[in-house]
């Protein structure tokens, strides 16, 4: 690399300390002309010379858009190179911010050649990244102390219109290796951490190639954790940060959660109870699909959350009242509801169309079952920022 004297900032916050992980742990093995600073402060982001990276979602998009114009403002010599799912679907809205760069897609394959170009020849506007191959990176980064959930399954074979995951990655899944998830544990475990997690769009999806059986999968990898780290660890599969989709939920997967891993609560995505709605988003599984799952669950002694979402597009009242009526009855079998508002996300089908307002009923349904202690979530706050944004 050029020797260039310059600065390498990465902002990593609680919105996206784990893009960044990822982003820091593929470049462990350089070493810069001039420190590599994490900043995880965003009150402290006013570098004065050298090159951010900054990643973020569409919630946040607000946050970060702050950040840039007021860097670009009061500090010159600072450049700033943005990527993350918001940035990837609304590239020239990103660089209409302030920033320098834009990355699209996915970001550990190209940050050398980002890195490279700015230490000698100059940045480019756009910088594309291809699917990479998980086991060829690192899942934390050791030598600056970015550790957390394993990205076990980048990728998702199914196609919901709501979501930024299969435009995102190119539709193509990729699953870590067993061994490689094994030896990303033993350095977390190395220095101190005991609660294991991984993170993947459907946790019982692992290891799935071309809908194949995967139950095989799944053991092979929850076995090999705990034989490998045995009591001295909590291991976790299935809940946050990832889900389950109901269709992907058998018995003997379950049974094989039960006997190798510490989990308690299972977050499964039903989305929507509306069959009209179902079709809309293009789901491919129905509430009798999440009824049975759900079921499954609790027969095994799990305790389960069921993810919904108010406000897709051509959501209409009657499809709320059917989902209020499906989550009662979820209720009443012991089940906690998690409850979102939808955004639009750019990249997906759905990014054009507008959402649907929802009724002060709603919001009264959602917190009386929340004072409760049955559901959880920010429906209010979502639905003010979208109202705000996109009504």
């Amino acid at each position: 690399m050029n020797k260039k004297e310059t600065n390498l900032y990465f902002l990593i916050t609680e919105k996206n300390k784990y893009s960044i992980k990822s982003l820091v742990s593929a470049i462990d093995d350089l070493t810069f002309p001039a420190p590599l600073c994490i900043i995880n402060d965003a009150g402290s982001c006013f570098v004065n010379e050298g090159l951010l990276f900054l990643s973020f979602l569409t919630y946040h998009k607000e946050f970060y858009k702050e950040i840039i114009c007021n860097l670009k403002n009061k500090r010159k010599n600072i450049k700033i190179v943005a990527g993350g799912p918001h940035t990837s679907g609304a590239p020239d809205e990103v660089l209409n911010y302030g920033a320098d760069s834009v990355c699209v897609g996915e970001g550990e394959g190209v940050i050398k050649e980002i890195i490279n170009d700015y230490l000698s020849s100059g940045l480019k506007k756009f910088y594309y990244g291809v699917p990479v191959d998980l086991d060829k990176y690192k899942s934390s980064s050791e030598k600056y102390g970015l550790y957390g959930p394993v990205e076990i399954t980048r990728g998702c074979s199914h196609n919901c219109y709501f979501c930024q995951v299969p435009s995102l990655f190119q539709h193509k899944v990729r699953h870590r290796s067993i061994e490689n998830i094994v030896e990303s544990f033993k350095v977390m475990v190395r220095v101190g951490m005991r609660d294991l997690r991984m993170i993947a769009p459907d946790a019982f999806n692992y290891g799935r190639i071309n809908n194949e059986d995967n139950t095989g999968c799944i053991e092979g990898l929850l076995k090999s954790i705990r034989n490998e780290f045995g009591k001295r660890i909590n291991l976790f599969f299935g809940t946050f940060p990832s889900e389950i989709r109901p269709d992907s939920v058998t018995l003997d997967k379950v049974k094989i959660l039960k006997e190798y891993t510490d989990t308690k609560l299972i977050v499964i995505g039903l989305q929507n109870a509306s069959k009209n709605i179902l079709e809309k988003i293009n789901r491919k599984h129905t509430k009798e699909d999440v009824k049975e799952s759900v079921q499954i669950f609790l027969k095994a002694g799990f305790k389960v959350a069921v993810d919904i979402i108010f406000g897709f597009p051509d959501e209409t009242r009657k499809d709320r009242e059917e989902t209020i009526l499906f989550c009662e009855k979820m209720v009443n079998l012991g089940v906690k509801i998690h409850c979102h508002y939808y955004m639009p996300l750019p990249g997906t089908e759905l990014y054009k169309k507008r959402p649907s307002k929802l009724e002060r009923d709603i919001f009264r349904w959602f917190s009386n079952l929340t004072r409760s202690g049955k559901a959880f979530g920010k429906l209010e706050t979502q639905y003010k920022y979208t109202l705000k944004n996109y009504l």
